[in-house]
């Protein structure tokens, strides 16, 4: 053993001594060697515990993590609104969604990126930019909970909490991801905390739900999700596919909408095969309003509780359509072009009629209930059939596969 001292001799001329080592050397090498060891004994752990879940998610039929009865909800979404006025706000409180799922055994452990006020098709904002797709980097993710899109399909995270209002969940994330989502019934997840909603339940297009890579993984999230409300769906009881009456639409017909292109409507065709297969018989049909599905939504919009120009400035001011306009022209807007294209649809086209609207949502809906509608590619049931459009998603995993990983 060779113990290393330092001498306090000095030499003639008022220098100290030639030091081998001194106790600062010998403690900076003690610490670089403690923090070497360290490194390597987190990879070798990361490389046990991601073998031992690869062979449980392999083995084990309920594909999620073996810890005891409780979910674990590896990510989720920031649930709040990326805007440059919003830069320091921290929120006091979980959102009710949040709580839940913390009740429940849930971990969360990350946040993912959503375009500014959550309001867009692709995940992009001035505080942290652009999502890209994991797929394929060159392209987009979907809006508004992307992030959570890519991190699902990029196995980041097991499950994940996701917003929808307007194709903010299954509709774009998912599809655009490759991963499995589910917008749950109109008025069954509570609101409280999202987008700065004060209550739990409300008049909402607005619902929370789960994406995730398989199928059969929704379910156990839904009624984590629903909470006090899940007696009003059916999530346990078992479809007898064959019983199913099967509708489908090829286009809604709304020149607003993007064009259904050859890909998409081989998929959708495909699936309508087997499960005509399945069931005896596919239907075609054109469901009768759809074709004013942008003017519609628009128009629900507007009666949403939350205050869009007041709201993105976090309440400094009421933002306006023309100001944010000249500013952005100037390089000196705080928003993002997607956010000033909403004001420019509040404060300056002409607003849908109220009485129209509604008559032509209610007859959509009783057009849906009246048929027995229960099932479209994009895979849709009438309210509080929730099961069946998980059930569906289920037997299209089995037939065509589900999600991919990245290459």
């Amino acid at each position: 053993m060779c113990t290393l001292t330092r001498s306090t001799e000095t030499q003639g001329n008022g220098t100290q001594p030639h030091e081998m080592r001194s106790e600062n050397d010998v403690l900076r090498i003690l610490v670089q060697i403690l923090r070497f060891s360290i490194i390597q004994f987190h990879a070798a752990f990361d490389c046990l515990v991601h073998l031992v879940f690869g062979l449980y998610y392999d083995f084990n039929v309920k594909k999620v993590p073996p810890v005891k009865n409780d979910i674990v909800l590896m990510s989720a979404s920031e649930l709040a609104e990326k805007i440059s006025n919003r830069r320091d706000h921290r929120s006091e409180e979980d959102a009710t969604v949040v709580r839940l799922v913390k009740d429940a055994g849930g971990i969360l452990i990350a946040k993912t990126n959503i375009p500014e006020f959550n309001l867009w098709t692709e995940s992009r904002n001035h505080l942290y930019g652009q999502t890209c797709n994991p797929y394929n980097t060159t392209r987009n993710v979907g809006g508004s909970s992307g992030g959570e899109g890519a991190i699902i399909a990029a196995c980041g995270s097991a499950f994940s909490v996701a917003s929808d209002i307007g194709g903010s969940t299954n509709r774009m994330p998912a599809f655009f991801n490759g991963v499995f989502g589910l917008k749950p019934s109109e008025g069954l997840t509570p609101l409280k905390g999202i987008a700065l909603r004060q209550q739990d339940y409300s008049n909402s297009m607005a619902e929370i739900g789960p994406i995730c890579k398989k199928a059969e993984d929704l379910i156990p999230l839904c009624k984590v999700f629903i909470g006090e409300r899940k007696s009003l769906l059916k999530l346990d009881q078992v479809v007898d596919l064959k019983s199913l009456n099967i509708f489908y639409q090829e286009s809604s017909g709304d020149l607003r909408a993007s064009g259904v292109n050859g890909d998409m409507k081989a998929a959708l065709l495909k699936a309508v095969r087997h499960f005509k297969e399945v069931t005896g018989s596919a239907t075609k049909i054109k469901i009768p309003g759809s074709k004013y599905s942008y003017r519609l939504w628009r128009f629900w919009m507007t009666q949403e509780s939350v205050d869009y120009k007041t709201s993105i400035t976090n309440g400094k001011y009421r933002a306006s359509a023309v100001c944010e306009l000249w500013k952005l022209m100037r390089g000196k807007s705080d928003f993002t072009l997607a956010a000033i294209i909403k004001l420019i649809d509040e404060d300056i086209l002409p607003k849908e009629n109220a009485e129209w609207a509604k008559s032509v949502t209610a007859n959509m809906k009783k057009y849906l209930m009246t048929k027995r509608f229960q099932t479209l590619f994009q895979v849709v049931a009438a309210p509080y059939n929730d099961h069946l459009c998980l059930a569906v998603a289920r037997e299209l995993e089995k037939a065509h596969g589900g999600w991919v990983p990245p290459a």
